[in-house]
């Protein structure tokens, strides 16, 4: 009788201490850290595109993987203490939401492979070449300089005018390569391109009031964390100045904005995952050459338009993907 008892006890011991070793073993598991710069909110739509792709390609979180977020809240200079503390906790890999993030955590480590979405990486200084990259920074790379040029031309198209305004966000590290991506864009044209220095929120309101002034129509308005943040203060200020807004990103749109020309940026993180993948596999970044976005979006809100009192032409309504009549 004993005898069966132990057996039984062993055998059922068999049975649930793989699994209970896993359960209190996350140490044993890979942990993916990812740093953002606007709020845990904000991103919530295009962030949760990581794990989704992750999940696609046969992870489970909690089994295969652990993963930690940090959020810099629109500020990008706390970004690099963020990514101290995520380095004390040992990732096996670095997502950097943003240029800044990238930047820091190129700084932070040499070790640790980053993969960086969103990111001019030349642009950066974090790599001199596309097609192979330096040390252990890769990722997904995104021609600013030729979508800063597509939002002035459709800007141009709606409004008439060869003026335009542009935000800059001078605690961006990349801010002096953007500038110039749209200078060089403006150049081309040919348009006049007014800048204006971006510090803190409050700052955005003033660059609106003074564009008003300059009797600016529309301003471009780059994909930056803390403008994403702010994008509602963005929406009510169209209104309010009567000043026009192009963006690179949807998100602007679905709360106000009147135009996004951008990447998917949903899809851009589903693609993330397959370098985690990689990473986790055992590939080093100097063999995952940066790759560029599939595709890119045309969204319009024709509610925002007609507070505007613009008609949008048939022929820019044709090309739009999404159309949308409210916020």
């Amino acid at each position: 009788m004993r005898r069966r008892e132990f057996i039984a006890l062993l055998g059922a011991a068999t049975f649930w201490w793989p699994t209970v070793l896993l359960a209190q073993s996350p140490d044993l598991r890979p942990l993916i850290a990812v740093v953002i710069g606007a709020s845990q909110q904000s991103s919530e739509r295009w962030r949760t595109g990581l794990p989704e792709g992750l999940k696609q390609l046969g992870y489970v979180e909690g089994r295969d993987y652990d993963i930690e977020y940090r959020y810099a809240d629109g500020d990008l200079t706390r970004q690099p203490a963020l990514l101290q503390q995520l380095l004390r906790r040992d990732p096996k890999v670095i997502v950097a939401g943003n240029a800044g993030a990238a930047v820091a955590a190129r700084q932070a480590t040499s070790r640790v492979p980053i993969i960086v979405s969103t990111v001019d990486p030349i642009g950066a200084g974090l790599a001199t070449s596309i097609a192979r990259p330096n040390d252990n920074v890769t990722g997904i790379f995104v021609d600013y300089a030729r979508l800063l040029g597509k939002q002035l031309e459709l800007g141009f198209e709606l409004f008439g005018t060869k003026r335009a305004g542009l935000l800059v966000n001078i605690n961006n590290p990349i801010a002096p390569s953007l500038r110039s991506d749209a200078e060089a864009a403006a150049n081309t044209i040919p348009a006049q391109l007014i800048s204006a220095d971006i510090q803190t929120p409050t700052d955005i309101d003033d660059a609106f009031q003074g564009f008003a002034r300059e009797g600016v129509k529309f301003v471009a308005v780059y994909p930056d964390p803390m403008f994403v943040n702010e994008r509602r203060r963005f929406a009510d200020l169209e209104i309010k100045t009567r000043v026009a807004a192009i963006y690179s990103q949807r998100a602007f749109v679905e709360v106000g904005g009147l135009m996004s020309y951008g990447i998917d940026l949903r899809d851009n993180w589903r693609r993330i995952a397959a370098y985690v993948d990689k990473i986790l596999k055992g590939a080093k970044p100097v063999d995952l050459p940066f790759e560029q976005p599939t595709g890119l979006e045309l969204v319009i809100n024709l509610r925002t338009a007609k507070a505007l009192d613009l008609s949008i032409p048939p022929s820019l309504l044709a090309r739009a993907d999404e159309v949308q009549i409210a916020c």
